[in-house]
């Protein structure tokens, strides 16, 4: 697989000549291959009224629709698509970011431990809570109801916050960094925190309580890298009154070993179901009905199909790098879109056909030149990634 990167502002540049601001201008593109990084091309694209290549004629680059282009060098065709807005909220760097379900509003967590509520409807900050958490905000969800949000910090904390700011709750239990949060049904008045110390606790809101914590039976201690919840039929059988939505739901918890292990939620206890393959570590994961989708430490991308606990398909991308997110875009039929950031520069939209197991990739550009992403949101229509700022695709 090959790695692009483009002059972050080369729609600056196709506007300028398009417009009559300029005659003739150009931006660089930049090729590597991810199995040897050494070896890069690099060239100038002449833009003018007519076309737009390089002064060999090898390479043209076309604008298809929209914010989306092609970029053709000899017989390789490789499709893009850039931004269509930047929003710079704060000076420090971006650590987490979530988006409510009726897309009005936005929170944005930084490195300096300040929350911001950013309303998308009016392009307004409506609060900044600084100091919400000791240096970085790792984690940040939306309630179901859109008017309460949860934190987590590089302090062990967990904070519940109204969106006018007000502190309502704070938790602490866990010893090492929290890696994920599930909210559990309809009100997330339960929900579940993964944690590098390997428990994975069952809380509930309300009472700011802890009502269980689970493990991996094998190895008590095997860090929690992430997790993403399922359904899964439960006995019902409550432990704690303070239990109102844990059934009937399970976390595939994706382990530091390299194993992903399935919890059953409600009936508190670890199932038989375990996916394995290899050593690297689990480091991201995401869910699409019967597809279990994870990526890995070594840059590996693998589609299981829950039921058989077998791997449909898998592919290498960038070995040097983990794939730090994954996230399920769309899925129709046998077909699944998945957005994968796998290091430095290397933003993908993947398109996967799970019969025939090819993959069609397009590379998210326009961002800055070596930009990593932090924290990724979607709603219905966006993309919002937090990196040095927000960044955000159709």
């Amino acid at each position: 697989m090959d790695l692009l990167t483009i002059q972050d502002s080369f729609e600056e540049v196709i506007c300028d000549v398009k417009n009559g601001i300029l005659e003739q201008d150009k931006f660089w593109v930049a090729r590597r291959s991810i199995e040897s990084e050494v070896n890069q091309d690099f060239w100038y694209i002449d833009v003018t009224k007519q076309d737009m290549k390089n002064d060999v004629g090898n390479l043209k680059f076309l604008s298809t629709k929209g914010k989306n282009y092609q970029l053709q060098v000899d017989r390789e065709v490789y499709n893009l698509q850039s931004f269509y807005k930047k929003v710079k909220l704060t000076n420090s760097r971006i650590s987490s970011v979530a988006v409510s379900s009726d897309s009005k509003h936005l929170i944005v967590g930084t490195t300096k431990g300040e929350l911001i509520i950013y309303n998308l409807v009016t392009d307004t900050i409506e609060k900044k809570i600084p100091e919400a958490h000791f240096e970085d905000v790792t984690i940040l969800k939306f309630f179901p109801s859109d008017k309460v949000i949860m934190s987590v910090g590089i302090d062990l904390k967990i904070k519940i916050w109204g969106l006018t700011g007000e502190l309502v709750r704070t938790m602490s239990n866990q010893v090492k960094e929290i890696t994920e949060i599930g909210l559990l049904g309809k009100t997330g008045r339960n929900f579940i925190s993964g944690s590098k110390d390997g428990s994975i606790d069952i809380w509930e809101c309300g009472q700011g309580q802890l009502i269980y914590s689970l493990r991996r039976i094998q190895n008590n201690n095997d860090p929690v890298n992430c997790f993403v919840i399922g359904k899964y039929e439960s006995s019902g059988s409550k432990i704690s009154e303070l239990e109102f939505e844990t059934g009937n739901q399970c976390a595939y918890v994706g382990f530091d070993s390299g194993i992903i292990q399935q919890f059953n939620i409600g009936d508190h206890c670890q199932t038989r179901v375990r996916f394995e393959d290899g050593k690297a570590g689990v480091s991201s994961i995401d869910i699409s009905d019967e597809i279990l989708v994870s990526g890995y430490k070594d840059g590996q991308l693998k589609f299981w199909n829950i039921a058989t606990e077998v791997i449909i398909c898998k592919y290498q991308l960038n070995s040097h790098f983990p794939i730090s997110t994954v996230k399920v875009l769309q899925r129709k039929g046998d077909t699944i879109s998945v957005l994968v950031y796998n290091g430095p520069e290397t933003l993908l939209k993947l398109e996967i056909d799970l019969n025939n197991k090819v993959m069609n990739q397009t590379y998210l550009i326009g961002m800055e030149e070596n930009f990593s992403v932090y924290s990724v949101a979607l709603n219905q229509d966006n993309i919002i990634i937090g990196g040095d700022q927000l960044t955000v695709y159709q």
